[in-house]
């Protein structure tokens, strides 16, 4: 125990400010980021740890079981494990926030609308409801994405750069569906100028298969672009700005996002 207090008391010691609200906040206490809840019996990769106040930490708890979910849904599970993971998960959310899962079951109507747009023929004998697909683009799942991209990217860019996005700071960003990425929409010319690529692992395992993301930052920190996928299921494209006043991102409103307030919703 006092071996565990000495280690957390050096982290605090190198690591002082929460990152997630400005840095005003003294940090408190460690949160994992990407959530464990999104790896495989919650066996997150080494190194992915960030100071946080007890406020920023538990304000996404909800969104990240969320995207948890969604992160595990393609492809289907392949251990008996991993489908009592996923059904936990899902379970959780139905308990926890029931109207998102609402909210992802497409209508009769918006498959036939799907299918018709592909140009899929429904075989003899099947119908809408054999059609495995769920919609992702309602309000609440937006949001919960929303709310995980914020403190992914303030994350990611404090790991690579040592910098903490302030209040004059801000993150533009967008999603992509793994449908969008079969498509063909993703930004594949603007990934390709990423060099960086950090190894994703715990000890000798690669857990690139389930959270990966390719990296650029300017020398000093103040710009940096990621662009993160998690297993098939989605990829996020974060662009940090430390100073917007200085660098404007055109992006629409609902695009940027900003430090959290500490005591702020998620």
């Amino acid at each position: 125990m006092g071996q565990a207090k000495r280690r957390r008391d050096r982290y605090f010691t190198a690591h002082p400010t929460c990152i997630f609200c400005g840095g005003g906040t003294p940090a408190t206490t460690i949160d994992h980021v990407p959530s464990r809840q999104l790896f495989a019996g919650r066996h997150a990769p080494e190194d992915f740890k960030f100071p946080a106040c007890d406020s920023c930490n538990g304000t996404t708890r909800g969104d990240e079981q969320v995207v948890a979910m969604i992160a595990r849904m393609y492809p289907d599970p392949k251990t008996e494990a991993d489908r009592a993971e996923m059904l936990r998960i899902m379970a959780a959310v139905s308990n926890n926030r029931p109207n998102v899962l609402h909210e992802m079951a497409p209508s009769a109507r918006k498959v036939r609308t799907f299918l018709r747009k592909r140009g899929i023929v429904l075989s003899a004998g099947e119908s809408t409801e054999d059609v495995r697909i769920v919609s992702l683009g309602g309000p609440l799942v937006t949001a919960c994405i929303r709310s995980f991209s914020r403190k992914l990217f303030t994350a990611l860019h404090y790991k690579e750069t040592g910098k903490i996005v302030p209040p004059e700071g801000g993150v533009a960003w967008r999603w992509y569906s793994n449908l969008q990425h079969i498509e063909g929409e993703l930004p594949e010319e603007q990934v390709m100028l990423l060099g960086g690529r950090p190894a994703i692992r715990r000890a000798l395992r690669n857990l690139s298969d389930q959270f990966d993301y390719a990296f650029g930052a300017t020398p000093d920190g103040g710009l940096g672009a990621y662009f993160t996928t998690f297993r098939f299921a989605f990829a996020i494209f974060g662009f940090v700005v430390l100073d917007l006043a200085k660098s404007p991102v055109p992006v629409a409103p609902e695009r940027l996002l900003y430090p959290l307030a500490p005591d702020e919703p998620g």
